[in-house]
């Protein structure tokens, strides 16, 4: 009897971490995604003007990203560009079209990455769920991220100047997913995350030992 219980709790525990994990991605994924949809259409009814062709045929091509993002999550949970083009192509992809499509300049500056999909996959999530943050509470005029080859670290500088928050307190008093994720995302790849005074917005430092890379 005990040997049954013993298995039933375990794959109790299995299924609940399956649970915990598949809402984690759904929620970095796919509603990343449709949140940036959400965005560019806010920005254009700000505007207060007719949609031009260009930016219905930008809003068309996020929903099929979404829509895509939503099956690769039933299948394997690895966006499809990330593996075969890797994460520096899928962020300037992201950041031109959220350019294109926000009141905000989103600008990446990147040295040669040579990361593992899984380790690329994790770092995608963080960066969009801190872009999704910038976007949700503030207005940032701009998003700058820079990344570096500094041994024995990917060095990942994050500055935007939108609406300043306490990153460890916010995560701390979260009701939501979405910054204890970053958190742990982050620690399943032997990453850190570390928030920089600043006078205006805010800047963070995201390092990642080229071991774990």
């Amino acid at each position: 009897k005990k040997e049954t219980e013993a298995r039933l709790d375990a794959v109790f525990e299995a299924e609940q971490k399956e649970r915990q994990r598949l809402a984690s991605e759904l929620h970095d994924s796919v509603c990343g995604d449709l949140n940036a949809v959400r965005y560019m259409i806010t920005h254009q009814v700000k505007q207060g003007v007719p949609c031009s062709v260009e930016v219905l045929q930008s809003i068309n091509a996020s929903v099929a990203v979404a829509l895509e993002s939503t099956r690769h999550v039933s299948h394997n949970l690895m966006p499809p560009m990330l593996s075969e083009f890797g994460l520096k192509t899928v962020l300037e992809e992201n950041f031109e079209v959220l350019s294109r499509n926000t009141a905000t300049s989103f600008q990446l500056e990147s040295c040669r990455l040579d990361l593992s999909e899984s380790v690329s996959y994790h770092l995608l999530r963080v960066i969009q769920e801190l872009v999704a943050n910038a976007l949700r509470y503030g207005t940032p005029s701009y998003f700058r991220l820079f990344i570096a080859d500094m041994p024995p670290y990917y060095v990942f500088d994050i500055k935007e100047d939108g609406a300043a928050f306490d990153f460890e307190l916010s995560t701390k008093a979260s009701a939501g997913i979405g910054l204890k994720n970053i958190t742990s995302r982050l620690n399943s790849i032997g990453g850190t995350i570390r928030q920089l005074p600043c006078s205006v917005g805010n800047h963070f430092i995201i390092k990642i030992s080229l071991d774990n890379a």
